[in-house]
């Protein structure tokens, strides 16, 4: 806690920031994804590593060819990543509280569930007849994710 603007140790080059209820997230100008603040429901995407990460931690998209990232954003409780060959990965809370689906707010993640997700986890890629669209941004909202395809 700080009662003033203070240097994120550890990070440099950074070309986007995003932010969530008590997490955050950064995008360096190499295409690298940082990630710090509360973990709860896995908004991280750091797996089940910890309740709170005080400094930026690395996150690996585990996707063939070491894919750079070139979008963010955070939601309250999730958050979600562009690559440059055009995926959507999202991750964090999938919205059921741990009640019945009457009373489930979920669907953010995009994945036909409201589970949560603790690691970035590929979206299903619309399509444009046989074509398979390629993601260009993306943004979160509270309990929402909205994503522009080509």
């Amino acid at each position: 806690d700080a009662w003033y603007p203070e240097p994120v140790s550890g990070l440099s080059y950074v070309k986007k920031l995003a932010l969530g209820f008590s997490h955050s997230m950064a995008m360096t100008h190499h295409g690298k994804l940082f990630v710090w603040g509360s973990n709860q429901n896995g908004c991280l995407g750091i797996g089940k590593k910890g309740s709170v990460m005080k400094e930026p931690h690395k996150v690996d998209l585990d996707l063939a060819g070491g894919e750079e990232v070139v979008d963010i954003s955070c939601g309250w409780k999730h958050s979600a990543a562009v690559t440059a060959q055009g995926n959507l990965l999202t991750w964090g809370w999938g919205g059921s509280m741990g009640t019945s689906s009457i009373y489930d707010s979920g669907g953010q993640l995009g994945h036909d569930n409201v589970f949560d997700y603790w690691e970035p986890t590929l979206t299903r890629r619309p399509s444009a007849g046989k074509r398979d669209l390629a993601a260009l941004s993306v943004s979160c909202g509270f309990n929402h994710t909205a994503a522009i395809y080509e």
